[in-house]
């Protein structure tokens, strides 16, 4: 049943070296079907290797992606904790996590807006890191916009 509006979010998540010809596959197949723009939730250093030196060709697809519309958002930094990334970090350390993924995303040129924490695990010390750096993250039910600290409920589309 699609929505009433007419309207669908769509996030695919963990873009990153070892997951990106199936990730462009399903992007294909969503443009296929009609989804004009998703958002594409790239980990910026896998097993803290920065994405630009495992697949250059992964780059010039972002940025095709970013140019034709669709949203790059840094989803965390290497996605190597189990339980999520930032679940144990103090503020420090989580400033650090999010810095050193936005400076690998920026050193790659990827037009990065938004965040997603891996498996959706914020803490209040990650709330207060992304003000300031973001102008939107997003959780499993929230849309939250950087600066003005607006909360917007998502609404969840679930089968009659």
């Amino acid at each position: 049943m699609p929505p009433e509006n007419g309207l669908i979010a769509v996030a695919v998540h963990d873009v990153e070296p070892s997951t990106f010809t199936r990730c462009a596959l399903i992007r294909d197949w969503l443009g296929d079907h009609g989804i004009a723009r998703v958002t594409l939730l790239v980990v910026p250093a896998p097993h803290l290797h920065p994405i630009g030196e495992r697949r250059p060709e992964m780059l010039a697809w972002l940025a095709e992606r970013a140019a034709a519309g669709d949203a790059i958002a840094q989803h965390g930094l290497s996605r190597g904790r189990p339980g999520g990334e930032f679940a144990r970090l103090d503020a420090g350390e989580a400033r650090r996590a999010v810095d050193a993924g936005r400076r690998v995303l920026r050193l790659a040129g990827l037009p990065v807006r938004g965040f997603v924490a891996p498996a959706y695990a914020y803490t209040p010390e990650l709330h207060a890191v992304l003000a300031g750096r973001f102008d939107w993250w997003a959780g499993l039910t929230h849309l939250w916009r950087g600066g003005g600290g607006c909360e917007t409920r998502a609404l969840a589309v679930r089968p009659g």
